[in-house]
């Protein structure tokens, strides 16, 4: 999570999305320059996460890359697991 959440407000909002799943979800929460930071570094975990699948609890890939300036992999929308649609897989 990239932003000003705090990290139980994440988590309570993310229980919905881990039963849809079938798995949980471990969030780590970034302030945007210590995410820009931990981008320019090479943050292998980032990195990764980056170029994986994504549930956007706010925000979009357009906010997400204008923070991070990169090219994202295929989302994932939050309203897509709520439902319980398999979203874009």
């Amino acid at each position: 999570m990239v932003g000003k959440a705090t990290l139980d407000e994440i988590l309570s909002s993310l229980s919905t999305v881990e039963k849809n799943i079938g798995r949980p979800i471990n969030p780590t929460v970034y302030s945007i320059p210590e995410f820009k930071s931990k981008l320019a570094g090479g943050s292998h975990l980032l990195t990764a996460v980056l170029k994986g699948r994504k549930v956007f609890v706010l925000g979009d890939e357009d906010e997400l890359r204008k923070v991070g300036g990169v090219r994202l992999a295929p989302l994932l929308t939050q309203r897509s697991m709520l439902s319980g649609g398999s979203g874009n897989w």
